[in-house]
This record gives structure tokens, C-alpha cells and sequence, in this order.
């Protein structure tokens, strides 16, 4: 055995292969040579793992692959602990792992012991873990020890790992807030806790953030999705594939209400449904047949193929009508539906016979024609003729008669051939645009040309005009035709069998497109293609736009016909000029040669030109290398990059790029990386070197051990804080240092910071400040101490950060000490305040007792001078635990008066406050502190004192006082001493806003304040008020009202207020009780429920009236809402009155037809 483990040693430092694939697949293989002898052998694993010691980055992680695939925990746990970003991702898949190591560890051993060994990335990776593998009251206890050593933030990371009960118990606790994928693993322990979430923590608000976890419900729960949308009023779009998941549960309900899943793609249910999609359509069409042709969506989600038989489905079957009789129902849209010509024309007629001349183009072809030509004998407008010669086109179009095109045409040569030539390009264009020109026959080309020899006379009537367009009609003119027409006719007389060579001459002399595309025919192109090549191919090398051009062309034609290829290679005038561009063209004005030129380059296949463009591609190098190009090399030909190794540093110096430097890394076996160093360092090192230096420091921090950078970064080190900007030496070294200082944070090791540490300090700390954060976060919590330490006793500036980071990178009791300690000895006035920011923010995400006390203490070294602070005390009122927010509430508000006197600074900062303040909060404030704020900030002498949300937190605080009749009488004494009435009244009517919507069960005692708000109310300036005041009795009456009963008392309030006012009010009357129902319209009764209900219960002409004011109109597809207004309507229409029956007509509804009001003109 002993062999057999030299062996693998052995082949283990020889690994071969040149790319990293290579060495990889070999190492594999001398992997799986070995399993099967040594799987049952511990010893001979011990002794392989023992001296299995590599000496390069891709060795190691070859060792790591070892580890993981024989089980070797106890070696992945050190790995584990230092902390390497690829060896982590690594082992955090390897569940067999935790599982061995972590998930059965006693809890105190995990968090006290292993855990204090990691780094903070680490831990929070592992915890994130860990938590997947539940058990609940193991996890539980996990937990809570997570709680009592590092706070509630980091152990928040492991609550998806504690049991359904636990998990409550701290979201009643604290105000937790969870990503998407953790509630979809506390879904999978107990759906009911994603309510729970949301209601416990008022995440609410936040739901749009949850759009992933939200569909993920959908698919999964409808009966908790309807829960959440019925609180949240969700807001969701399924997709394809998500909808086809939802179908198969709900197929049935979709069919039924399709208005109500209009989250869902419609598309993809059809898809799915099949035959099922025309009932589905059905179900889905609107009361009124007026409505059908606005429901889009319902067309757009068939295919086109069906459109004409569902509408045949809406008229004829469903509403069982004829659409002759309807002409408003008739469009454009539904006449192209059609397929049958005699039944297009018999609807196109009836708008036809009202005037309607744009529908003559549905006519039958025989009709059309002769009465768009009657029109046009009798049109002036040279601008409505243009229309009617257009028309004349697009009906044959429409009757798909190409025939009548040709008598079109003659029709138009001989009426209008002495109109201009735009006249006669627009008739033209108007063909090619609806026709095209492949049915054109000889005869129909003649007219054409006809029509275009005329103009080319007048402008050129010379002998040799009449010779040539007697030799190439139409294509020799640059009259304004399109390329597309002069081709096409090319493309006629090659079908034909006519010899067009000279007409293609003249043609390629003035036009530059080809016939490569499809929409040509395949020969005639091909023709085109290879006549061009021979006769336009410029032997000299030099004029190479011609060439190109033939080349570009060569690569449509290839692009459109891939089973008939040609090469630019079969052409040696063409590959000369390939050649000649490729050695000196520039790529920007060639980039299809260059193109070309990279393809034959970067390929895995052989081909005979590679190697003369690799070495023209090294040479111009300048211009052809891009930086990007290496990624190739370096996975297939690492070679190539070694024999250009000098260019390949100098392109990635100048554009430093660290991925690649992690690459070159991978290539010990090349010396790529002792190649970069010894270029990097001889840079540094020559005084006289030009080259920008710091551009060499991020391949160093990433190629060199982490000892030999650290040696490097010493040997830089600033002699001072301070930047002497008379000393030569440092000025040209600073900024050499500053990216030393920049890139520690690429070596990933926290054993540099003592190295580090030397730059944090002075004009040298703000760039090694990444770096120190980068390395402090990846220092195992154990030796944190030191480092922290030594930051705590240097300037002010770099206290901050020590502070900061002792807040997120240690224990809770290690916090709590430098808290203390600090707030006792620091008496600079910056770090105060820092600590005070600091405190609040460590607060909001580990909230404790013992760590509230300190922010309350850290209040107090705020001053008035120190704005930003000031404003940091509100800042985080919503991340704070509910247990902790009335008393934070009442020592911020003390603080800030005692502090701050400046009232336009202070008034928005108390504001922020008093918002905050709900019912249970409200509980905790004492009488005499409410009271003294209502004193101070309601109905002040001096108006600017007033608080904008006064009102409001004098409603809470009064409804959440025992004391309810002391606290009213307060209020109101207030208010008798008031001179202003707009103050009073905006008072009366914020209080009647909180009273309407408030929620709670009870509210009696406020009749004192609408007995006392209605004696302030006069008849006639206050008319709406005393409204007000009598929806206000009837919610202090009862809380919810059924319509019936509620609607009997308004019919009754408002015959009272018609004997007493008249008529006249009767709008200022619809108009209040409207917006007052709004707040009793709910659990699914709208406001056109009580309207209906009144109208029922007095269906005269005065109570009529003032309803037609007040009652809309719901989309069509919500059934319930719908079927209570027709029903409105209905009695509506039967109301005696005149002046009713105006009203209705006049308010435009869409159902109003023309059928009623001229039965009303009859009566």
C-alpha cells in the first residue's frame, strides 16, 4: 500500500496538461485510479492527506477536491475556518459535511467555540447553511445562544432553522425582516407563518419586495394567496410558464370568471385549455354587445385564424344579433376579419350608403371601382384624389384581384398621365407597398414604364434619351424609384430569360443594394451576387471599397442561404483585398473583414489561414489585440500566451482587470505568475521607468503569497502621516503607495493587517480603508481583539471605524463594554457623535435593554450645533422594536426640546415623532405629557406652532386614554378660545376624517365633540358640514350598517333636507353623502348598492334626480357591481319624469340607446 500512496504522491506534483480543462481531467482521473484502493484504507488516506502538500494555487484546490471527495472533515474544517472565498463556496454545498460536523454539535459548542474561530463572512455562510438542516428545538436552543453572544441581526440568519413556535415568538418580539428565500422555507414548515410575518412585523409595506415569494404562493396556495391579496391588495403578473402551473389547478374557475384572473398570461391558458378556449372566450364577453369590440385582450389572445369565427360566435350566437342593423358595431377591423367577399361587402354597403366613402375599398371589386372613379371625376382636391387613386389600389388588394390592379393602372396612365411625378411615385409606391411586384406581368410593367418614360422626356428630351429608354426602361432612371422596384424588374426579365447584363451595369452605377435576402427570387440573386464579383472587383488592392462592399454582400448571401455558401476565398481578386485590409485597414471602417479575420483566429478548428493571421494579429498588435482576447488564450492555447507574454502584460497593465490576474494565477505550470511578478517588480524598482506603477500593484496582490506582498507593502511603508509635499522621494512614491494600500483586499488574508495598518493613518487612510474592511471581515472573530485594539487608540478618524466595526464584527458583550467605555472617557465632540449614530444603528439590528440605556445616555452628547445627528434620531423610528418605541419616542422628544430652538428645525424632527404614534404606543405616553404637547402644539397664539399632524395624534391619544373625558374637555377648552374659525373647522373636519375611518368598535365618547362641532355649524355657511355631522351620529350609532337599514334612514335625511332647503342643495347633497359612503362601503358592499337601495325604496322624481348625480358606471367585466346598475337603470327608466328621463339621457352612459330616448320624445 505504501506503493500505491508514493505513487499518487508522486503523479500528484507531475499533473500534465497545458490548459487548465487538461489538468483538471487528469487529475480526476488519477482520482478515480486510486479510490477504488485506497476508499477502505484509513491509513493510506491519512498518509496521502498528511503528505499531500501543494505547491501551487491549482494544487490546492486539487487538494481540496481530495478532501471533499473521500469525506476528510476534520481537514475541511481548518479549510473552512481560513476562510477562502473559493474554498468556502466549495464546502457550503457539501451537505454530508455539516451534517458530520456542525448540525449535531451541542449548541453551545457550535456558537461558543467553533463559530469564534470563523471570520464574519464565514459565520454568516454557515449559519445561512446550517439553518436548512431543521431541528427544531436543537435549532431552537441554537438560536437563542446566537441571540445571547452576537445580537439579533446575525441570528436572524439562522431563524429559518427554529421551530414554527420559536419562530413566532420572535417575530412578536422584534421586528425581523426576511428575504423571499428564507419565508419560502418557513412556507415549507408552516404556511400559516408568512401571514404571520407580514401582520407581526407591518412588512406589509413593503410586499412588492416579495413578488418572487408572492407567484411562488400563487402556484402553490391559492387559499393564502387570497388571504394575503384580501389585506395587501396584491398586485401580480404570472408568466408563461407560472400560468400553464396555475391552469392545471384552476382550469375550471378560469373558465367560469376569466375577469377575475386578469393577473394570468391569457395566451398560455388558451394554449393550455384547448377546446375549452370558445367557452372560455364566451364567459368572457361584456352584459352590452357596445362593449365587446373594447375587450382587446380577448381577440389578442387567439390566433388570428380565429378572430372571424368568434365574432361570429359574439353576434350571431351570444347576443343574437345581425351586425347590419347595427353600423356603429361595423370597423375596419372586423371588415378585414372577413374572408368571404360578398359578406364583407353587404356590411362594408350599410356604411357605405351613410356616407362612409373610406368603406368603399370592401365593396366587390366591379362596384368599387366604378364608384371610387365617379368620385374621382368629381373631386378637385388634389389631396382627396390621392386618397381615392390609393383606394382604387387597396380594394384590389382587398378582393385579392390582381386583374383589376391592371386595369387600375391603365386606368390611371391614361387619366392622370400628365399629373407630376410625385403623383405618379405615390401610385407606384402604393403598389409596391400592398402588392409587391412578383405577380407583375409583362403587360403590367409596360404601363409603368410608360408612365416614368414620359417624365424622363421632360427632363431630358435630347436623341440619345430616346435611344436609351428604348434599350433599359425604368431601371436607368434615377426618378425616384425604389431599388426595390428597379430590382424587381431586373428579377422579371431574369425569369423570363431576357440577357440583362447591361441593364445590371447600369444599374450597380448609381445603386449599391443587392438582391441577397429572401424576398428575391434564389437564382436570379446568385446571378446578381457573381455577375457583380466578376464585372465591379477592383484588381488593384489598394482601392478596396468596391471589394469590401462584394465581400459584405458574399456574407449576406451566406447569412440568408446557409445550404449554398460562397467564399470570398474562391475570389483572388477579393482575398487580395481581404488581405490587403487585414495588414493595413483599420477596424472601425472594416469590421466585417475583421470580423472574419477573428473568426478564422479564435477557433478550436483547423483551418490554413490561421497561423499567416495569428502572426498578423501579433504584429498589430496595437490595434487588433483587445484585452477581452486573452480569456480564449488563456482556456485554449495558454502557449500562444506565453510566447507573447510581454505584450499579453503590457495590454493588461494598462487596463488592470483582476479576474484575469486569478486566471494567470491558475498557471504555475507555465510560470505565468513568476513571469508577472518579475515584470511588476522590476517596474517598481526602476527609478527611471515612465509606466504608471500602480497599474503593476493589483497583478502583484493577486499573483504574490500573501508574505511576500506584505514584505513588499513594508517595504513602502509612509514614513509620516502626512504627505510632505516639499520631499521629492514621497510625492512620487505616494501614489505607488496609496495602491499598495487600495489592493491588500486582493490577497484575501487577514494575516496582512499588521502590514496594513501602517497605511491607516493620515493622507494614506481613506485608500487603505476598503481594504482594511475587506481584511477585518475576514479575521476569525478570535483574533479580532488585537487589531480593534490598536485602531481605538489612533486619531479620531480611524476611532470611528474601529467603533464601527466592533458594532459588526463582535460580540454583543464586546459591544456593550466599548460602548460604555467610550461614553464615559470620550470627550471629542465628533466621535460623540459618531458613537450616538453608531449606538442607534447597533440598536435597530440587535435590539436589548442594557443596549437601549446606552442610546438614551448617547442622546445626550447631541447638540443643537450638530444638525446631522439631530436628524439621525428620527431617522431609524421605523426599525424600531415596538417594546422600546414609546419610550424612545418621549426621551427623543424631551432631548429635542431641551436642545434644539430654532422651531423651523424642530417642527419637522417632532413631526417624524408624533407620525410614529399608533394606539399601543399612545397607551404608554402619560396623561400629562399628551396633554402638555396638545397645550404647546394645538391652536397656538402663534399659528407657525402648530404641528401639521396634531389632530391626529390627538385622536389616538385620546382613544387610548382611560381618562377620555379629561382629555376631550382639554381639547375643546382649546378650541373655545380659538378667534379663527378656518383653525376650528379644519380642526372639526380632521377629527370627522379620523372618526369615519377609525376602526374602533366604540365610539360614544366622542358625542360630546359632534354635539359641540354641530353648534358651531351655521344652515347656510355650513351646509355640508351639518352632513357631515349626521353621517358622523350614524357611525358613532354603529360601527358597519346593513344597506337596508341604513338606506331607509338617508331616504328619510333627505326628504327632511328637501322641505327644508328646496330643491337647490339637491347636488351639494348628492355630492357629501357620496363622499360619506365611502366610508361605509365595505366587506364587499359598494356605494351603488345604498344608491339602489334608496331608489327601491323611493322611486320618485325628487330622490331620482340627486341619484343620477352620484351613481357610476363599473367595467363591464366586474358582474356583480354590473347587475346592480342595470338594475338602477331599470327603475330609473321607469321614473314619470321628464326631467329624469333628460338627466339619464345627458349623463352619456353607454348603455343608453337610441331606441329610449326616442320613445321618450314619443311620450
Amino acid at each position: 500500500m505504501a506503493a500505491v500512496v508514493d505513487q499518487f504522491l508522486n503523479k500528484f506534483q507531475n499533473i500534465e496538461g497545458t490548459t487548465i480543462a487538461a489538468r483538471q481531467k487528469n487529475f480526476f482521473k488519477l482520482l478515480h485510479e486510486i479510490a477504488p484502493l485506497v476508499k477502505d484504507n484509513v491509513k493510506a488516506l491519512d498518509a496521502i492527506t498528511s503528505n499531500l502538500n501543494p505547491q501551487t494555487y491549482l494544487e490546492s484546490t486539487f487538494r481540496l477536491n481530495f478532501l471533499i471527495y473521500f469525506r476528510r472533515s476534520q481537514e475541511l474544517l481548518p479549510l473552512l475556518k481560513e476562510g477562502n472565498d473559493v474554498f468556502v463556496s466549495k464546502i457550503a454545498k457539501q451537505d454530508w459535511f455539516f451534517k458530520e460536523v456542525l448540525v449535531d454539535a451541542p449548541a453551545d459548542q457550535l456558537v461558543n467555540e467553533v463559530l469564534p474561530c470563523m471570520s464574519f463572512s464565514v459565520r454568516m455562510k454557515v449559519l445561512t447553511r446550517l439553518s436548512k438542516f431543521s431541528q427544531s428545538e436543537k435549532f431552537d436552543e441554537i438560536y437563542d445562544a446566537l441571540v445571547n453572544r452576537y445580537g439579533m441581526f446575525l441570528a436572524s440568519q439562522f431563524i429559518t432553522g427554529c421551530g414554527p413556535a420559536k419562530v413566532r415568538q420572535i417575530l412578536l418580539e422584534y421586528p425581523v425582516k426576511l428575504t423571499s428565500t428564507q419565508l419560502k422555507i418557513l412556507y415549507s414548515k408552516d404556511p400559516q407563518l408568512i401571514d404571520f410575518y407580514f401582520t407581526a412585523t407591518n412588512a406589509s409595506i413593503y410586499i412588492r419586495e416579495y413578488s418572487n415569494l408572492i407567484k411562488f404562493i400563487y402556484s402553490n396556495d391559492r387559499a393564502l394567496f387570497d388571504n394575503l391579496n384580501d389585506k395587501y391588495h396584491i398586485s401580480i403578473h404570472l408568466g408563461r410558464r407560472a400560468t400553464k402551473k396555475f391552469v392545471m389547478v384552476k382550469k375550471d374557475d378560469i373558465i367560469k370568471n376569466p375577469h377575475k384572473f386578469n393577473y394570468i398570461n391569457m395566451k398560455a391558458v388558451l394554449r393550455k385549455i384547448g377546446k375549452d378556449s370558445v367557452l372560455l372566450f364566451k364567459n368572457a364577453l361584456p352584459a352590452e354587445v357596445s362593449h365587446c369590440l373594447n375587450n382587446n385582450w380577448l381577440f389578442r389572445s387567439f390566433p388570428k385564424k380565429y378572430h372571424y369565427s368568434l365574432f361570429v360566435t359574439i353576434f350571431q350566437d351570444h347576443y343574437k344579433i345581425k351586425l347590419v342593423d347595427h353600423p356603429t358595431l361595423i370597423s375596419e377591423e372586423l371588415l378585414k376579419l372577413i374572408p368571404d367577399d360578398v359578406e364583407r361587402a353587404a356590411l362594408a354597403k350599410v356604411l357605405v350608403d351613410i356616407g362612409r366613402n373610406e368603406y368603399l375599398r370592401y365593396l366587390l371589386i366591379e362596384d368599387s371601382v366604378r364608384l371610387i372613379k365617379e368620385i374621382i371625376n368629381v373631386t378637385s382636391d388634389i389631396y382627396e384624389r390621392g386618397k381615392l387613386v390609393k383606394y382604387l389600389i387597396e380594394t384590389c388588394h382587398i378582393n385579392k384581384n390582381i386583374a383589376a390592379l391592371f386595369e387600375v393602372m391603365k386606368y390611371f396612365c391614361f387619366r392622370h398621365k400628365n399629373d407630376e411625378l410625385s403623383v405618379h411615385l405615390q401610385f407606384i409606391n402604393n403598389i409596391e407597398n400592398l402588392f409587391g411586384f412578383k405577380e407583375f406581368t409583362e403587360e403590367m410593367w409596360a404601363t409603368l414604364n410608360e408612365l416614368l418614360t414620359i417624365h424622363m422626356l421632360k427632363f431630358d428630351a435630347r436623341q440619345s434619351t430616346y435611344e436609351k429608354i428604348q434599350k433599359m426602361p425604368l431601371v436607368s432612371f434615377n426618378l425616384g424609384t425604389s431599388v426595390y422596384q428597379k430590382l424587381s424588374y431586373l428579377e422579371f426579365l431574369f425569369k423570363k430569360g431576357n440577357v440583362i447584363d447591361e441593364l445590371v451595369v447600369e444599374y450597380l452605377a448609381t445603386n449599391t443594394d443587392f438582391p441577397t435576402y429572401r424576398n428575391y427570387d434564389k437564382r436570379f440573386g446568385k446571378y446578381f451576387l457573381l455577375f457583380a464579383i466578376n464585372n465591379m472587383a477592383q484588381a488593384s488592392a489598394k482601392h478596396v471599397t468596391v471589394n469590401y462592399k462584394l465581400i459584405c454582400e458574399i456574407n449576406n448571401w451566406n447569412n440568408t442561404y446557409k445550404d449554398d455558401q460562397l467564399s470570398f476565398y474562391d475570389f483572388p481578386i477579393l482575398l487580395s483585398a481581404f488581405n490587403y485590409i487585414i495588414r493595413n485597414g483599420h477596424t472601425w471602417k472594416y469590421p466585417l473583414v475583421f470580423r472574419v479575420f477573428r473568426n478564422k483566429i479564435f477557433t478550436t478548428e483547423e483551418n490554413i489561414y490561421r497561423n499567416e493571421y495569428m502572426q498578423i494579429y501579433w504584429e498589430r498588435h496595437e490595434e487588433l489585440v483587445q484585452w477581452t482576447d486573452f480569456a480564449w488564450f488563456l482556456k485554449y492555447e495558454p502557449l500562444t500566451i506565453l510566447t507573447h507574454f510581454e505584450i499579453v502584460f503590457k495590454k493588461l497593465t494598462e487596463n488592470p482587470k483582476l479576474h484575469f490576474w486569478r486566471q494567470i494565477k491558475k498557471f504555475s505550470h507555465l510560470h505565468l505568475d513568476e513571469k508577472s511578478i518579475q515584470l511588476s517588480l522590476a517596474t517598481l524598482s526602476d527609478e527611471e521607468s515612465t509606466e504608471m506603477k500602480p497599474n503593476f500593484v493589483p497583478a502583484l496582490s493577486v499573483l504574490m503569497k500573501p508574505g511576500d506582498y506584505a514584505a513588499l507593502a513594508d517595504s513602502y511603508k509612509p514614513e509620516n502621516k502626512k504627505l510632505d509635499l516639499q520631499n521629492e522621494k514621497e510625492v512620487r512614491r505616494y501614489t505607488l503607495q496609496c495602491a499598495i494600500a487600495m489592493h491588500f483586499k486582493n490577497t484575501k488574508s487577514y494575516e496582512l493587517l499588521p502590514s496594513l495598518l501602517n497605511y491607516c493613518a493620515g493622507d494614506y487612510f481613506k485608500y487603505a480603508m476598503r481594504s482594511l474592511y475587506s481584511l477585518l471581515y475576514r479575521t476569525p472573530e478570535n483574533a479580532l481583539p488585537q487589531y480593534l485594539n490598536y485602531l481605538s487608540n489612533k486619531a479620531v478618524s480611524v476611532r470611528k471605524h474601529a467603533l464601527y466595526m466592533t458594532c459588526e464584527l463582535t460580540t454583543s458583550s464586546k459591544v456593550e463594554h466599548m460602548l460604555r467605555l467610550l461614553s464615559k472617557q470620550e470627550e471629542v465632540q465628533s466621535l460623540q457623535k459618531y458613537m450616538f449614530l453608531s449606538t442607534i444603528q447597533y440598536f435597530v439590528k440587535n435590539p436589548s435593554d442594557s443596549i437601549f440605556e446606552l442610546v438614551k445616555l448617547n442622546m445626550l452628547f447631541i447638540t443643537q450645533a450638530d444638525e446631522e445627528s439631530l436628524n439621525g434620531i428620527t431617522q431609524h423610528l421605523q426599525k424600531i422594536p415596538q417594546k422600546y418605541k414609546a419610550q424612545y419616542i418621549l426621551c427623543a422628544w424631551d432631548h429635542l426640546e431641551k436642545t434644539m430652538t430654532v422651531w423651523q428645525k424642530l417642527r419637522p424632527l417632532k413631526e417624524k415623532l408624533l407620525s410614529c404614534v399608533n394606539s399601543e404606543i399612545a397607551k404608554e405616553i402619560p396623561l400629562e405629557v399628551g396633554i402638555q404637547i396638545i397645550q404647546h402644539h394645538f391652536m397656538t397664539e402663534k399659528k407657525s406652532r402648530n404641528l401639521n399632524n396634531i389632530h391626529s395624534f390627538m385622536f389616538i391619544f385620546l382613544s387610548s386614554q382611560d381618562e377620555k373625558k379629561c382629555v376631550l374637555d382639554k381639547i375643546l377648552s382649546i378650541v373655545d378660545q380659538c378667534k379663527s374659525k378656518e383653525q376650528t373647522f379644519a380642526f372639526f373636519r380632521s377629527w370627522y376624517h379620523e372618526i369615519m375611518k377609525s376602526t374602533i368598535k366604540n365610539l360614544l365618547y366622542m358625542d360630546k365633540f359632534v354635539d359641540y362641532f354641530k353648534s358651531k355649524c351655521s344652515q347656510v355657511e355650513d351646509f355640508t358640514d351639518l352632513i357631515k355631522i349626521y353621517f358622523l351620529h350614524r357611525k358613532l350609532e354603529k360601527s358597519e350598517w346593513d344597506v337596508e337599514e341604513l338606506s331607509k334612514k338617508l331616504v328619510a335625511y333627505y326628504i327632511d333636507v328637501f322641505l327644508r332647503y328646496g330643491t337647490h342643495v339637491s347636488r351639494l347633497f348628492a355630492k357629501e353623502m357620496d363622499s360619506n359612503l365611502s366610508f361605509f362601503a365595505k366587506n364587499g358592499v359598494i356605494k351603488n348598492d345604498f344608491y339602489l337601495s334608496m331608489l327601491k325604496r323611493s322611486p320618485t322624481h325628487l330622490l331620482a334626480s340627486m341619484l343620477i348625480e352620484v351613481v357610476t358606471e363599473p367595467p363591464n367585466h366586474n358582474m356583480a357591481p354590473r347587475k346592480t346598475f342595470n338594475e338602477f337603470l331599470r327603475i330609473l327608466k321607469t321614473v314619470p319624469d321628464l326631467g329624469v328621463q333628460v338627466c339619464l339621457r345627458y349623463k352619456n352612459y353607454e348603455w343608453y340607446t337610441q331606441t329610449h330616448s326616442k320613445n321618450m320624445e314619443t311620450d
